[in-house]
């Protein structure tokens, strides 16, 4: 199925049997529009729901899986998502971010 909200921009990343779109990207009203929100796909039940959105919109960010927590990074935003605990936390930022 489609995702909930249309974006672009967004990563997707597998973590504990399933699958995150995470932020992006939307054009409404009169411009554009970065997203704090995060669909969660469950292949069992063939549906995206909504789960915690992230305390800071991201387009175009970095997005990986490690030990079963996903973690998105972008310029001075470095952020961790507990899916267990529908949860999403700061991390301590680069010194020196990678992308102005």
């Amino acid at each position: 199925p489609s995702l909930l909200r249309a974006r672009i921009g967004c990563k997707l990343v597998y973590c504990c049997g399933k699958m995150y779109a995470i932020g992006g990207r939307v054009y409404e009203g009169d411009g554009r529009n970065s997203l704090k929100s995060v669909e969660c796909y469950d292949s069992r039940e063939n549906c995206w729901t909504t789960v915690c959105a992230m305390p800071v919109a991201m387009e175009f960010h970095n997005a990986v899986e490690y030990k079963e927590k996903i973690y998105v990074l972008q310029g001075e935003f470095f952020l961790f998502y507990e899916p267990q605990k529908d949860y999403w936390g700061f991390l301590t930022p680069m010194t020196v971010p990678r992308i102005q």
